[in-house]
């Protein structure tokens, strides 16, 4: 009996041994990747210590927040350079690089940090007027973001 009671200890001792690096911080490569048609919100694809499929909630010219089932985490983006051009017609070419930063979020991503870089391509299609000019506001737009970097989860 003796022997089977300290069998069983030694057994729990190493399942809660085991358990201990779950609860460490988890660090590793990270991508998401955001696509609009322009109806609607971009929608957010990630890969990584953040992962599944979220809605990407702008709330001003430098912050985000993506909003996954889990929880949302805060994104924090500078652009290092950008490109207008070139226009065919009344159709419009956009390009942006630069830098983003995770910080903190709630549910599962309270904590969050991590940052890198992305690469923003927009496509805006205007309609023609009748003298021959473009509106200012455009019909529809197609807008493809990569972002690409590092996340750690407390």
């Amino acid at each position: 009996m003796r022997r089977a009671l300290l069998g069983f200890a030694g057994a729990a001792g190493g399942v809660l041994l085991t358990a201990g690096p779950a609860f460490a911080a988890t660090t590793g490569a990270q991508g998401f990747t955001l696509t609009s048609s322009g109806r609607g919100p971009l929608q957010v694809t990630a890969t990584g210590p953040i992962h599944g499929a979220a809605v990407d909630k702008t709330s001003g010219p430098t912050h985000d927040q993506f909003v996954f089932p889990q929880g949302a985490v805060n994104v924090q983006h500078a652009p290092t350079s950008s490109h207008q051009g070139p226009t065919a017609g009344c159709t419009t070419f956009y390009t942006e690089r630069g830098t983003y930063g995770l910080a903190g979020g709630t549910g599962a991503y309270a904590g969050a940090s991590g940052g890198g870089t992305y690469f923003l391509h927009d496509v805006s299609f205007a309609k023609m007027l009748p003298n021959g000019t473009c509106s200012q506001k455009p019909s529809s737009n197609l807008t493809t973001i990569f972002a690409h970097g590092t996340t750690t989860l407390p």
